[in-house]
């Protein structure tokens, strides 16, 4: 089991990274989380407003942005 590491803006990246990790890819052969990010071509993953309880995501579909980084890493 891994433990989710980074924050919310790069949390779409990191939880890819995390999962590339697990998947038994090795560290050193891994991008880092922010080359992932760009490859997703959807940057900054959520805000979330506390006092109004709200979400607002990158995109209405962030797993389209997923789909492209991992089609682009082949």
């Amino acid at each position: 089991m891994l433990s989710y590491i980074g924050s919310g803006d790069y949390c779409f990246s990191n939880s890819l990274h995390m999962s590339l990790l697990g998947s038994g890819a090795s560290a050193e052969s891994l991008l880092a989380t922010g080359f992932l990010e760009c490859l997703t071509t959807m940057p900054f993953g959520y805000t979330y407003f506390k006092e109004a309880e709200l979400f607002f995501f990158s995109s209405p579909n962030p797993d389209l942005g997923l789909t492209r980084a991992i089609e682009t890493l082949g």
